[in-house]
């Protein structure tokens, strides 16, 4: 019966792509097709056939700001560009990857190639063009088939040559001014052969190449690195907040400190900085919530009522941390939204006080003593809800349209919010 089922469909769908009507099929080949070059792609592309032979097989990288397959940019400072290109050769040669870069320039105003070299990967993972010691670095990252981190090529293109100033692999790579000296510099993220944990690495230039400067073990726990933030501290000194996860439901932070070149770890645990996600509560990464210049981390913990629930359950308050120097400083508890979008602060006076219930996009913050009384309720509704009996319309979203309404509470119950915490309370994220 299966197996009928099987070739009816597959029947169905063969019927579907080769009849009169062909959306579907002209959809697929416009999917499955390369993009259409640009003149000037047209003539590297043609330049690049006059050597090769009478076609090349492009490829494109997987992600960053350049994604084609022809990288144009003036490498080298002289007056004109010169281009990028990766290609699969048809087969390898001296036991190196399919996979080629080309430099082609320009001289007397047509496209020429001037370097084919092997590349460092099966597949162009990413390219980055960053200034590095004040000089543009070539940053090209590839995957190797079998092997799980990423290789990395950092080449300088000069009077007609390529130089490999640094060779690496990661787990994540970053590029910023990590220690605030107007030049940016590396930081890669990797865990090392029969190591079981990471460590993190800054990586600059220095006589005329790029080295390792410093590296800290990590502390993290993690399956994957989600994001790095950055956050000046003093004169060439950084913050710099590293948020991870641990599973499909658990997350936390390392923070970093960066001096002049140097690394060193924070005297955190890797605990005090975790939190975790739920149907009730978003995955919420470390950020600037309040605009002053200075970044926030989330941790979670099980709202009064809810700490004998499973942990798919539980609603969770979410606290966020910020530095006072190098210690952790307590900003905001909070409710945070379930898709991420806003928090409600809660006044300090609410904290080991107050609960909240949550049903649907309803949310009540209660008493949490027995009969308590219900201090605020709070909903969002769609663009074309309406205001009911009841409801007050509280706030407008212009760039999402979605409504905010509340139902305050008895104003003589002393939990009740003032007039100026309501008007303080509602946070939306970006």
């Amino acid at each position: 019966m299966k197996r009928r089922r099987l070739a009816a469909a597959l029947l169905a769908a063969s019927a579907l792509m080769t009849s009169g009507c062909s959306s579907f099929s002209t959809s697929l080949d416009s999917l499955l097709a390369p993009p259409k070059l640009t003149e000037q792609q047209a003539e590297i592309y043609q330049a690049l056939l006059n050597v090769k032979g009478d076609s090349v097989n492009l490829s494109y990288p997987k992600s960053g700001d350049y994604r084609s397959a022809f990288t144009i940019y003036d490498f080298d400072d002289e007056p004109t560009e010169e281009a990028l290109v990766f290609y699969h050769a048809d087969s390898a040669t001296d036991n190196t990857t399919t996979l080629r870069l080309n430099f082609l320039d320009q001289q007397d105003g047509r496209w020429v190639s001037v370097l084919d070299l092997p590349a460092g990967g099966d597949e162009v993972e990413s390219i980055m063009l960053e200034k590095l010691g004040g000089r543009l670095a070539i940053i090209i990252s590839y995957s190797v088939l079998g092997q799980q981190e990423t290789e990395l090529n950092v080449l300088e293109f000069g009077d007609g040559k390529v130089t490999t100033l640094f060779k690496d692999t990661y787990t994540r790579l970053d590029a910023a001014d990590f220690n605030l000296d107007g030049d940016k510099e590396l930081l890669l993220i990797k865990k090392e052969k029969g190591l079981d944990y990471y460590t993190a690495q800054l990586a600059g230039r220095q006589d005329d190449t790029v080295k390792a400067l410093s590296s800290v073990p990590l502390k993290a726990q993690a399956v994957s690195f989600l994001q790095t933030e950055i956050q000046a501290m003093g004169k060439n000194e950084t913050a710099i907040f590293i948020d991870y996860s641990k599973s499909d439901t658990a997350y936390g932070t390392e923070v970093l400190f960066c001096y002049n070149t140097a690394l060193t770890n924070s005297h955190f645990s890797a605990d005090s900085l975790s939190r975790r996600t739920n149907s009730y509560t978003p995955n919420l990464l470390c950020k600037d919530i309040d605009g002053d210049g200075k970044i926030e981390i989330p941790v979670t913990t099980p709202f009064l009522g809810y700490e004998n629930l499973s942990r798919t359950e539980q609603v969770n308050m979410v606290i966020w941390y910020g530095l006072d120097g190098k210690e952790l400083e307590k900003k905001y508890s909070a409710y945070c939204g379930m898709r991420g979008d806003f928090m409600i602060k809660l006044p300090s006076r609410w904290v080991g006080m107050v609960t909240v219930k949550v049903s649907g996009d309803e949310l009540r913050f209660i008493e949490h003593v027995e009969d308590g009384e219900i201090l605020l309720t709070f909903k969002a509704a769609s663009p074309e809800a309406k205001v009911t009996e009841g409801w007050e319309l509280y706030y407008e979203n212009q760039r999402t349209g979605y409504q905010y309404f509340i139902i305050r509470g008895n104003s003589g119950n002393s939990l009740s919010l003032t007039d100026a915490e309501l008007a303080d309370c509602l946070v939306f994220f970006e």
